[in-house]
């Protein structure tokens, strides 16, 4: 298996050109959580499997470390149109639709769908909880420090209250500027957190445009240290939102065993 190795924010995927090399689906799909294993392959947070589409430029589908398919991912897209285009836009196709991407300089953007408000706010224990779908479920909760909280344990508790669980976000201004985050991620079918998230980033976007309407672009940073690089959210009078940030081609390589 031919792949090459990418990150956006440090939200890292195995690429995978099934027009160029062609897989053996119902063997690779069983192989998707060792594959992304960090010890025993060749680790990620997720698989990006390129298909060729009849409604855009190419379809792209997003597994999950632990082999679940997911609709979207905004970093995962980003990726797959940094790897496929050169400088004109390019549509992909996922599960949850038809998103145009395009390059700005050394950054790649995607126009994201109007999200899909579902609760504002409910009340999960002690936490106001602002879920959104951006392609997928995001549960969106502000804090004034992360400090208070165990966020694996808190984000277990707000992913177990929806049937089919729920990516959590954790969201802290910075200097007090509404404009300005820093963003925490527990990701469902990976279970855990991860450094970032373009969805879960877009939905802490939107669900503050819509309170504080601040001046744009929306600036949303990792909270990991190893990740000094902001998302940046232009968000429409309509509610559409568009991403920009930076993706990282890492290296390329072949697996002897998928």
């Amino acid at each position: 298996m031919i792949f090459t190795k990418y990150h956006g924010i440090g939200n890292d995927f195995i690429l995978v050109d099934q027009r160029k090399s062609p897989i053996e689906e119902r063997v690779f799909f069983a192989q998707i959580p060792r594959i992304c294993d960090r010890h025993l392959g060749i680790g990620a947070d997720g698989v990006l499997l390129l298909e060729r589409s009849k409604l855009a430029d190419l379809k792209m589908r997003i597994f999950n470390s632990d082999g679940s398919e997911a609709d979207m991912c905004g970093n995962g897209i980003r990726c797959v149109a940094d790897y496929e285009m050169a400088q004109e836009p390019i549509e992909i196709e996922t599960r949850g639709g038809v998103f145009t991407c395009w390059r700005k300089e050394d950054q790649i953007g995607v126009d994201l769908k109007q999200p899909l408000i579902s609760h504002w706010p409910m009340k999960i224990h002690e936490w106001n909880v602002y879920v959104v779908k951006v392609g997928v479920p995001h549960a969106v909760v502000f804090l004034p420090s992360f400090d208070q909280i165990d966020l694996i344990k808190t984000a277990r508790e707000i992913r177990s209250a929806f049937s089919e669980g729920v990516n959590v976000n954790f969201a802290s201004f910075l200097n007090d500027q509404y404009n300005q985050l820093v963003v925490r991620t527990y990701e469902r079918g990976i279970e855990n957190e991860t450094i970032s998230c373009g969805t879960g980033f877009a939905a802490v976007a939107f669900v503050v445009n819509k309170f504080h309407n601040p001046p744009q672009p929306i600036l949303v940073a990792s909270a990991s240290d190893k990740i000094s690089k902001q998302m940046e959210f232009c968000i429409s009078a309509s509610g559409n939102i568009q991403m920009l940030a930076e993706v990282c081609q890492v290296f390329s390589g072949s697996l002897v065993e998928a």
